[in-house]
């Protein structure tokens, strides 16, 4: 599929924000649409996400918080429940996404993460993979 975004950001209070994101999803069978909004401090955020089109009409919920367990070195939880669409089948499945990950600055320009992934649903009694990112930040 092919995905087209565009978002926005308004801190409204020292360190609250508020965002939102839209996306364009084209499918081989139509398009679909997902609006993200949420509130955010310096920690994290708590947001609701309504898709619609040919990805279903439904809701979900997302959930993110960091802290700096040391000087440049952050660990974060996520969570995101939504419905899930099962291509065979084309029927929508309640699905929890969850991920944990570690980010460490090791030069001003430079970061590294470890995120851990897992899904529960229906059809997959586990889902997990461990992903490594690296990051030039300028």
């Amino acid at each position: 599929y092919r995905q087209f975004g565009l978002s926005g950001w308004y801190e409204f209070i020292k360190d609250y924000a508020f965002s939102a994101t839209y996306n364009l999803i084209q499918l081989e069978e139509g398009q679909g649409h997902r609006i993200i909004a949420s509130f955010s401090d310096r920690n994290g955020s708590i947001g609701l996400v309504y898709e619609t089109g040919d990805l279903g009409d439904q809701m979900g919920v997302m959930f993110n918080y960091g802290y700096e367990i040391y000087k440049n070195l952050i660990a974060s939880i996520s969570i995101d429940y939504t419905k899930y669409r099962f291509e065979e089948i084309y029927a929508y499945e309640n699905q929890m996404g969850n991920a944990a990950r570690l980010a460490y600055s090791f030069a001003k320009h430079w970061r590294v993460d470890l995120e851990y992934q897992w899904l529960t649903n229906k059809f997959k009694n586990s889902d997990h993979r461990l992903l490594n990112h690296i990051y030039y930040i300028w």
